[in-house]
C-alpha cells in the first residue's frame, strides 16, 4: 500500500529529477548555441578573406574539436588556392602589360627602320627636303619611344597610390595621340 507521504516523496523526486534535467538541457544548449555562434562568426571571417586558422576554445577534445580541425585544414586549401590564383592574375597582367609596351615601342622602332631602308636605298634620289623629312621622322619617332619608356618608368616607380585633379583636356589630348598611334 502507497501512503500519502511516499507518492509526495516520488513526486518531490521527480520534480527535482526534472528540474535537474531541465537545468542540464539548458546547460548543454547555451555551450552548444555558443560553438554554433563561434563557427557562424569564422564563417564570416572567412568570407571576408581572413583565412587566419581558428584555435579549439575548449581544453578538451570535444564535437566541435573535429569541426575546427577540418574548417583549418580547409583554410590552408584556400589560402593555397587563393595564393595560386592571385598569382596567376598576376603573370596574366604582366604578359598583357609587356604586350602592351612590346606593340607601343615597335610601333616608332618600325618607323624608324623603314624610313633608315628608304634612306639607305634612294638616298640619291632623295631631295634635300626629303632627307630633312626623314631625319626629322627619326627624331620623333625616337623620341615617341623615349616617351613610351619614360611613361613606363615613371608607372614602375609609383609605390602608393595618389589621387589628384586631373586637367581634363591635357588627358584628352594624351588619350587622343594613343589612338592617333593605335590608328597608324
Amino acid at each position: 500500500v502507497v501512503t500519502g507521504e511516499i507518492v509526495w516523496l516520488l513526486l518531490l523526486t521527480l520534480l527535482l529529477l526534472l528540474c535537474l534535467i531541465g537545468g542540464m538541457c539548458f546547460y548543454v544548449g547555451q555551450r552548444f548555441e555558443q560553438q554554433i555562434n563561434r563557427l557562424v562568426e569564422c564563417a564570416e571571417r572567412i568570407a571576408r578573406g581572413n583565412f587566419s586558422h581558428i584555435a579549439p576554445k575548449s581544453k578538451y577534445r570535444d564535437e566541435f574539436t573535429s569541426i575546427h580541425v577540418a574548417i583549418n585544414k580547409m583554410l590552408e586549401e584556400l589560402d593555397t588556392q587563393y595564393s595560386a590564383m592571385m598569382e596567376s592574375h598576376q603573370r596574366a597582367a604582366i604578359g598583357t602589360l609587356t604586350a602592351g609596351v612590346a606593340h607601343e615601342i615597335n610601333n616608332p622602332l618600325n618607323n624608324i627602320l623603314l624610313t633608315a631602308i628608304t634612306l639607305f636605298e634612294d638616298y640619291k634620289e632623295l631631295s634635300e627636303k626629303d632627307m630633312v623629312e626623314m631625319i626629322t621622322d627619326f627624331m620623333q619617332e625616337t623620341k615617341r619611344a623615349q616617351s613610351i619608356v619614360r611613361n613606363l618608368q615613371d608607372f614602375a616607380r609609383e609605390s602608393a597610390c595618389v589621387s589628384s585633379l586631373l586637367d581634363l583636356g591635357e588627358l584628352m589630348e594624351e588619350t587622343s595621340k594613343l589612338a592617333v598611334n593605335q590608328a597608324k
